[in-house]
Order: structure tokens, then C-alpha cells, then sequence
């Protein structure tokens, strides 16, 4: 199933993709930037949502870059321009 038909995002980058270091298996256990998650959820109420900062960074990273090559930032100016 084609989650865009329109092909409205087919030119838009994705967002950063996670890396092994932020999102990993070992054995059974599923580790988001090296927190085993199971063991997280035997201490804190379930269901809870776990964000990556790292992730997260990489990601407003790759939107700013994106928004870049349509909308250049203008070099710094000294004072005010007007």
C-alpha cells in the first residue's frame, strides 16, 4: 500500500534514519541508546512513551537542512537591516 499516493512527499528527504547505536536488539531485549526497555518498563507505569534526544536532534537537523535548500538563511548582519 502506497502511504502517499498524491506523490506529494516524493520529493521531500526523510527524516534520519535511527542507528545502531540509538536502536538495537541483544538477545531478546530491545535497547534504545543503550537503555534495555523491558527493564525500563518493569519500573515506570506502562504504557509510556520513550523518546531519543539524540534521535530527535538528528531529525530537526535533517528538516532544517531540507528547508535550507528552498529557503537559504541569509547571513548575519551587523545591527538592525532597516
Amino acid at each position: 500500500m502506497n502511504a502517499d499516493p498524491s506523490g506529494y512527499l516524493a520529493g521531500f528527504p526523510h527524516l534520519a534514519e535511527p542507528t545502531s547505536e540509538m536502536l538495537s536488539c541483544r538477545g531478546d531485549a530491545l535497547y534504545i541508546e543503550g537503555v534495555d526497555v523491558v527493564a525500563l518498563a518493569d519500573r515506570v507505569a506502562t504504557p509510556f512513551f520513550l523518546f531519543s534526544a539524540t534521535q530527535i536532534d538528528r531529525n530537526i537537523a535533517a528538516l532544517r537542512d531540507s528547508f535550507r535548500q528552498f529557503h537559504p538563511v541569509p547571513p548575519p548582519t551587523k545591527g538592525r537591516p532597516w
